[in-house]
């Protein structure tokens, strides 16, 4: 996923009412002096998952690319695909989180059938898929597959948070941020204390770096993402230490993927 201008959320939660833009790096979606400095982009086009299915619920997955690159700030950070060779390199960290994972979004219908919009974040358990499925046994619209991951419900379900929230886990070695799952439906939706299920992200990635088209290999034989360079930090980094090295010249050369003299795009492995 093109971390500067496309975003990832399920299809189940695209609007019938056609949206014009997005919000980026707010807190309180109905507070304008929450203290965070937010950023509105309008949008250029929604991408569905092909196959994606209401009744059973599955594929539910889109894509929405904006109209211009997204200016990162300290409240507006990309996360990172858990790509194959990024598996190897954070597979400590993701043996762990195949039990316990975060997740992350904004509060949309409380329990008490009331509503706010602050983002909220909490830590839980990923439940074993053959429980998850003899919980959904009864519904005709869950098929619990390998597509898809099951949290044990905590009483903080999905159904209070926007539809698709994130679920992530951190490499603190790294101290990055991987995307996990994307919020589906869950708990008190449509039955009493369910588990929550959520779109398993990492079985998407091939179809989303096929949308995008933005995947690249840097000089390094390292994976990465074709951005603009004053958005990706180790690349600008090497400018501002080691600029004049020949070597590093060769190199930033080498790892340009795309645009003009003015705003090129290279091949970057922070995303």
């Amino acid at each position: 996923m093109d971390g500067c201008n496309k975003l990832q959320f399920t299809k189940q939660c695209t609007p019938k009412i056609p949206i014009e833009y997005v919000r980026l790096g707010d807190v309180e979606l109905n507070d304008a002096a929450d203290g965070t400095k937010h950023t509105d982009i309008s949008i250029e086009k929604i991408i569905p998952h092909p196959e994606f299915s209401r009744n059973p619920i599955i594929n539910d997955l889109a894509l929405i690319r904006l109209k211009v690159p997204v200016n990162y700030t300290d409240n507006i950070r990309p996360i990172c695909l858990l790509t194959q060779p990024k598996y190897e390199a954070t597979k400590e960290s993701y043996e762990y989180n195949k039990k316990f994972v975060n997740i992350i979004g904004y509060t949309y219908v409380q329990a008490d059938g009331s509503t706010n919009h602050e983002l909220k974040s909490w830590f839980t358990t990923i439940m074993n898929q053959t429980e998850c499925n003899q919980r959904y046994a009864t519904q005709r619209f869950a098929l619990i597959d390998e597509n898809l991951i099951c949290i044990a419900s905590s009483g903080k379900d999905t159904c209070e948070i926007t539809m698709g929230g994130a679920l992530f886990f951190e490499n603190r070695t790294e101290h990055r941020f991987y995307l996990r799952g994307i919020s589906s439906y869950g708990a008190s939706c449509f039955l009493s204390n369910p588990p929550d299920v959520f779109t398993k992200v990492t079985h998407f990635v091939d179809w989303i770096v096929q949308v995008t088209g933005s995947a690249c290999i840097n000089p390094s034989r390292e994976n990465g993402l074709c951005i603009p360079i004053r958005q990706c930090k180790t690349l600008m980094t090497l400018m501002r230490e080691d600029g004049k090295d020949p070597r590093i010249i060769r190199f930033l050369k080498q790892s340009k993927c795309g645009g003009d003299g003015k705003n090129p795009q290279v091949c970057c492995p922070d995303v």
